[in-house]
């Protein structure tokens, strides 16, 4: 009885930890989202943007180019910068190649941000409306393992699209198998024990990924303990 009573306070103790990590990635992905609408709405209102979106002239870009823009392109802020005219024309792209063809976005009042895949990979992007079109502020998915290693649990991030990962935060991993990880279930990578939690209130296809072989090793030793001591306890018999 002394087992069970332990193993199933661990696994409570278990359950929080879980629930403890998954609310600390909700709110890492948030900041990002938050990062990217900002700097997508801060760009929606230069003058120069606004100009070569209505114009759908790359040239007045190109002479009117805010610090804003630099910054982000040059200190490399973002991954991607689109400006797209009322046509749903590319005015601008940065990094120039590869063409990124964009999905349809749906049109909103309000700057938002979301995940999606261009180019056959996977960004979060801020999404700012313009008058005359839209800007789009991208950073690459696995660019969130920075934030993410600075957590003590070190969760991964991945994107799925049904049983194939799309994208994640740690490379290597297994591009197919991953119908146990959709449904929220137990899985092994790399001869290893993860714990699997859909995000799919954050963003369409995001898992979380929590290691498991502590907690799974622990319980094994405390088990062994208990076998010990019935064992120990019989032989004094």
């Amino acid at each position: 009885m002394a087992a069970i009573v332990l193993v199933r306070q661990s696994a409570a103790g278990h359950e929080a930890a879980v629930a403890e990590t998954l609310a600390a990635v909700r709110t890492l992905v948030d900041a990002a989202h938050e990062d990217l609408r900002r700097e997508a709405a801060l760009l929606a209102r230069d003058p120069a943007v606004l100009e070569g979106a209505l114009r759908g002239d790359w040239a007045t870009l190109a002479r009117g180019a805010s610090p804003r823009m630099l910054a982000l392109t040059l200190e490399r802020l973002a991954d991607l910068l689109l400006v797209v005219d009322a046509t749903g024309a590319t005015v601008v792209q940065v990094p120039a190649t590869p063409r990124v063809a964009l999905p349809e976005l749906p049109r909103s009042v309000e700057t938002v941000a979301r995940l999606a895949v261009l180019a056959e990979r996977v960004y979060v992007l801020g999404v700012a409306p313009l008058p005359a079109g839209m800007v789009v502020v991208g950073r690459r998915f696995e660019s969130l393992d920075r934030a993410l290693a600075r957590l003590p649990s070190r969760p991964v991030l991945v994107v799925l699209a049904g049983d194939r990962v799309l994208a994640a935060t740690q490379p290597g991993l297994p591009a197919a198998g991953w119908d146990a990880a959709a449904r929220g279930g137990p899985v092994v990578l790399r001869g290893e024990p993860w714990v699997a939690r859909p995000l799919v209130d954050v963003g369409p296809g995001l898992v979380a990924l929590i290691p498991d072989g502590e907690r799974r090793a622990a319980e094994r030793r405390l088990w062994l303990w208990w076998s010990a001591s019935l064992a120990a306890a019989a032989s004094r018999r």
